[in-house]
């Protein structure tokens, strides 16, 4: 039973469902010693790296990965802090903790305590049972808010095509089971395969996410408006598409400075993201001070809805000024493309500029549409 058990949470997790490690610990209790103990290594070293290497999000991937080390670790805690290559700190950019994910975004200076000793060395670390001698030293130099629980510990770092990028911290062995340099050898393996996996997806991020907005660039939109379309007429499906503008942007910049300017850009970006469907709304930045929006399977009514909302969120939305906070607004463009639509994709985009150039005529801080 226990190696059909096996063999199903395989199946599953290689059909993408990842979670189930979340939810249900794999035992390690072979009915024939030693096979399947060489089944999940084999499984670790062999398809794990494959459903890191497919995903570019950056905290999709940071959720497989600490998922991974703990799972596969089988510790109860985990940490993985990444070096920021503009500021030179080491970053905490996800705990789990007893089966609870969070993001701290907390910044450490790179040779700070344990991990700091590992990237400097480009070696693992591990101990197991602490005691009074060493307890103090791991408790002062863990530094991610776990230190009050440990017991045993293994930091290995995240080696990838460039170099050391950071490292990943398991704790406490469930069972009472200490590390051993097999553990080490399986977890730097790992590290590597994540370590590359991260570049990729930063690599991915430069290649395709406005720095100031962090949304994705014009060069995206267009691509992706363009299998959208063919997408919408194959399945017979709907597609809404709006381009928004910061209204008097200019003034901003001539009264606050430039610096002011982008502060709104980025803060309009976020308020962006966040009333938009995660992984299903397109949201990008369409030159200078406008924004365009892909919304799948969306018909023209429900996409005034989004549209109205967001312009409402930006409205209300307390952005910060040098002095005082500012009040900012945006135009909005909307248009549709019906399944049965012949529109090319200049037509289409041209239909939600002429909508955005009405709403700016008729007196800002309005939606119009234009289908």
């Amino acid at each position: 039973m226990v190696i059909e058990s096996w063999i199903k949470t395989i199946t599953s997790i290689l059909k993408g469902n990842f979670e189930i490690l979340a939810k249900k610990r794999i035992k390690r209790k072979p009915l024939i010693k030693g096979l399947d103990e060489r089944a999940y290594i084999s499984y670790a070293l062999n398809y794990v790296p494959k459903m890191m290497s497919s995903a570019f999000d950056s905290k999709e991937l940071l959720d497989i990965v600490i998922r991974m080390f703990t799972e596969i670790g089988e510790v109860e805690k985990c940490s993985i802090m990444l070096i920021n290559e503009e500021t030179k700190k080491l970053e905490i950019k996800v705990v789990m903790d007893k089966g609870v994910i969070e993001y701290p975004k907390i910044e450490l200076e790179i040779d700070y305590g344990l991990p700091g000793e590992v990237i400097k060395k480009g070696t693992p670390y591990f101990i197991n049972y602490l005691n009074e001698d060493n307890t103090e030293f791991i408790y002062k130099h863990t530094g991610d808010g776990l230190e009050e629980e440990i017991d045993s510990l293994m930091c290995v770092p995240l080696v990838g095509k460039r170099g050391i990028i950071g490292v990943v911290n398991t704790y406490n062995r469930i069972n009472n089971r200490g590390f051993t340099q097999e553990d080490v050898n399986i977890m730097s393996t790992l590290a590597h395969q994540a370590a590359v996996s991260f570049e990729n997806a930063h690599l991915y991020e430069l290649a395709t996410i406005d720095g100031l907005t962090k949304l994705y660039i014009h060069r995206y939109f267009q691509i992706r408006l363009a299998e959208e379309m063919a997408r919408s007429r194959r399945y017979k499906n709907n597609l809404s598409i709006f381009i928004a503008d910061v209204d008097y942007l200019n003034k901003f910049n001539e009264t606050y400075g430039r610096e002011q300017g982008d502060i709104v850009l980025a803060e309009t970006g976020d308020v962006i993201r966040k009333w938009l469907r995660k992984d299903i709304d397109i949201p990008c930045r369409y030159g200078g001070e406008e924004f365009a929006v892909i919304l799948p399977e969306t018909d023209t009514s429900n996409a005034f809805f989004v549209a109205e909302r967001l312009r409402r969120e930006v409205e209300e939305h307390k952005f910060p000024g040098v002095e005082r906070i500012l009040r900012v607004t945006i135009s909005i463009g909307l248009t549709s493309l019906l399944p049965n639509s012949d529109l090319t994709k200049e037509s289409l985009i041209r239909q939600a500029e002429d909508a955005l150039a009405m709403a700016k005529g008729s007196g800002r801080n309005k939606v119009c549409v234009n289908v």
